[in-house]
């Protein structure tokens, strides 16, 4: 049975919602306090318990098959992405069509950040490389 990735609103400058997602193991249990969840995540870890509360609602989990492209090269991102269990590749098609892995990410890990900061494209593919949360 496959979980729902979680995914978090923040509102970044421009004022509009934007969505966090994260990446779960299909054989591993959600846990069902999003505050707990977060505490677990370095990115997550200065936060008071009130502030962990506060942002809980707005995480939605989402899980992903291996092999499952997350973001596509060239989309425009309105969600960061934290991987609670799993792994990601993030990379590159080449002009001669081979792929080209810029980086790993695994468990803690975030990505898609920058486009929520920005507003542009990511410059890269992600893809599960097993199934994550």
């Amino acid at each position: 049975m496959m979980r729902k990735k979680k995914t978090t609103k923040i509102k970044p400058g421009d004022g509009r919602e934007h969505q966090m997602k994260t990446a779960v193991s299909p054989d591993k249990k959600l846990p069902e306090d999003r505050a707990e969840l977060l505490k677990r995540i370095h990115l997550f870890h200065s936060l008071t318990d009130s502030e962990l509360y506060d942002i809980s609602p707005k995480v939605m989990l989402k899980e992903f098959r291996k092999n499952h492209v997350i973001l596509r090269e060239q989309d425009t991102n309105s969600f960061m992405y934290i991987i609670v269990r799993g792994k990601v590749k993030i990379y590159q098609i080449t002009d001669q069509g081979k792929e080209m892995i810029l980086s790993m990410h695994g468990t803690g890990d975030f990505f898609g950040e920058m486009s929520l900061i920005d507003g542009k494209t990511d410059p890269a593919t992600v893809a599960a490389m097993e199934p994550s949360l």
